[in-house]
Order: C-alpha cells, then structure tokens, then sequence
C-alpha cells in the first residue's frame, strides 16, 4: 500500500508541478503581452487552468488515497497473510493498520501540495513547511513516547511512529494549503485580475 499510494502521489505531484507551471508561465507571459494562443489550454483563462490544477490534485489524491486504504483495510487479513506467515507479525501489523492508512490519506494529499509549490517555484516557503513538518512528526512521537505509548516497542512504537508521520503529512498539507489560499507570494498571480 504505501508503495502503490507513493507511486500514485509522486505522479500527482509531479503533474500538478509541471501543469501549474505552465498556467502561472502563461500568466506572466500574458502580462508580457505574449499571446494567449500559445498556452497550450487556451482560450480557458491560465489563472482558471491554475486553480483547478491545484483542486484536481487535493481531489484525485483524496479519492485514490481512499479507495486504496479502503481496499487495503478491507482485504487486511489476505495482505497480510501474503507478507508473512508469522502469527505475531501480522497481528502487530493488523493493530497498526488504521494508523498506517491514515497516514497514506495524509500523504496522497500532502504530495500535490507539495507539487504545487514547487511548480510556483515557492521554494524558500516549501523549505519552511518541511522543517516545521519534520519538527511536527518528531514532536507528536516524542510526546507520545513520553506518554509510554512507544515503551513496549510493539504496536504502542509502530503507532508512535506512524503518528508522527500523519503529522508530518498533515502539517505539509495545512501549510501549504495556507499558503496557496493567501494568495501571497507567487499564488497572487492565481487572485490578480487579468
């Protein structure tokens, strides 16, 4: 699962990244007074192109992210029973299950956020939302170790862990959702009036 939702992520990613840079380049090309025919998805608007990239991204991760997670959770005992046959691994990893398919919610969402960024070549803000994201997860496990959750180094550890990684992916989503709604910085060019 979490191969199959990084696969399906990165590919979002890296399509809302290369497409939001082509509508915000048609941006500016226009304010340049370069043609609107030459952007490949005229005559829709390049800041209309621009919003719904971003949208179908949230969209498309959330529903693939689900089906995926939901499938998983559904067909757990057969996954499980593929990896290993060892009786005390799969109940582990079935206890820790719903944690880890959060976590790939939060990822299938994070990831075109992510992309999107990158394509406004919102660098230095993108480097901001790692740091405090990496901060997050630390934070959340260690807080939940101190709790003793992570103590026994079975399933209270994987669930530690893997509830660091939803705040990781949570806080990346959040912020940068932030970020591209401001509409300041390289997301004003999605708000201004042509």
């Amino acid at each position: 699962l979490g191969f199959a939702t990084s696969q399906v992520a990165e590919s979002l990613a890296t399509s809302t990244q290369v497409l939001l840079a082509r509508a915000l380049q048609a941006i500016r090309d226009a304010k340049e007074g370069k043609p609107a025919a030459d952007f490949e998805f005229y005559p829709i608007p390049p800041r209309d192109v621009g919003r719904g990239i971003i949208s179908r991204g949230l969209k498309v991760g959330l529903q693939l992210s689900i089906v995926l997670s939901g499938l998983t959770y559904l067909a757990q005992g057969r996954v499980l029973q593929s990896l290993t046959n060892d009786v005390a691994v799969r109940a582990l990893s079935s206890s820790v299950m719903p944690t880890v398919l959060v976590a790939q919610v939060f990822k299938a969402l994070a990831y075109p956020t992510n992309g999107a960024l990158m394509g406004a070549l919102d660098w230095s803000f993108s480097a901001v939302v790692l740091w405090i994201a990496g901060a997050s997860a630390v934070g959340a496990y260690t807080g939940l170790s101190s709790l003793g959750l992570a103590a026994d180094g079975g399933a209270g550890a994987l669930t530690s862990m893997w509830t660091g990684l939803i705040f990781f992916f949570a806080t990346q989503l959040v912020l940068g959702c932030a970020r591209i709604f401001s509409g300041t910085g390289p997301w004003r060019a999605l708000r201004e009036k042509p």
